[in-house]
């Protein structure tokens, strides 16, 4: 009889276990999804920029330019 309270007291205390892992895993994978939604709004903001930059330096130096070296 004793076995099995040992048995059953482990059980619990491996439930309680789960249920922390279980809830903390919902709360990254939560944080994480919002983050990636942010960072993406943020990349859409972003990429435009860089694209003008890209084609301003692109001007700045013709490929003509570029193949004198």
């Amino acid at each position: 009889m004793q076995a099995i309270s040992k048995f059953l007291h482990y059980k619990k205390k491996d439930a309680k276990a789960i249920y922390l892992v279980h809830t903390h895993l919902l709360f990254v994978f939560q944080a994480y999804s919002e983050l990636l939604t942010e960072f993406k709004k943020v990349k859409y903001l972003m990429i435009p920029s860089y694209i003008i930059d890209l084609r301003k330096l692109l001007d700045k130096y013709s490929t003509s330019e570029m193949n004198s070296f």
